[in-house]
């Protein structure tokens, strides 16, 4: 048909022609052995100077214990330290170490270099109808996102009222098999 684009060959077709770029021989030079969280956490403590411990979970998106593994992992890498908060004990407050500034500044560096190369073969028209694309693209992601997240929750809130209804079923059989059976007695009247 005429207009219409097969999107999955182009899809496929410009996944093999940045597959290199993404290859980890590629990228371990750019991200220093770093994982994916780890320059995520890298990135937040350099914008936010110190965070705890809820706070990088939360801006992971992963659960409490993953992160302290993360951490953890980063700590002995002496890319950041951890320290108590003075106020409340319970509190896990993490900085970055001189080293893990150093990490990345460099890690930053290369990519503006990487993407001032790539991008100064753009004409500024190019530059501007890519980041107009950009835009509806993540548009359209976070737009899918919430409609996953609410069906979702439509479905674990039909599962909650599955799971009460059949409790009640099963609250009611237990009462109905402990209440004793009366017998029924008739009398015939004339």
């Amino acid at each position: 048909m005429a207009g219409w684009i097969d999107f999955e060959k182009m899809m496929f077709d410009y996944l093999d022609r940045v597959k290199e770029l993404l290859s980890p021989r590629t990228w371990e030079n750019l991200l220093l052995d770093c994982s994916k969280n780890e320059v995520f956490v890298m990135l937040q403590l350099y914008r936010k100077g110190e965070v705890n411990m809820t706070q990088v979970a939360e801006y992971l998106q992963v659960p409490l214990n993953t992160v302290t593994g993360i951490i953890d992992r980063m700590e002995k890498r002496r890319l950041l330290e951890r320290s108590r908060s003075a106020e409340d004990k319970r509190v896990v407050t993490i900085r970055m170490t001189e080293q893990g500034m150093a990490c990345i500044k460099d890690i930053l560096d290369q990519v503006f270099r990487y993407g001032q190369s790539v991008l100064g073969k753009l004409s500024p028209q190019e530059l501007q109808a890519g980041i107009r694309l950009i835009d509806k693209v993540l548009e359209g992601l976070c737009e899918e996102q919430k409609k996953e997240q609410k069906r979702n929750q439509t479905k674990h809130q039909d599962q909650t009222k599955d799971q009460d209804q059949k409790k009640n079923q099963d609250q009611k059989k237990k009462q109905d098999s402990a209440e004793p059976k009366k017998k029924v007695r008739k009398i015939e009247i004339e």
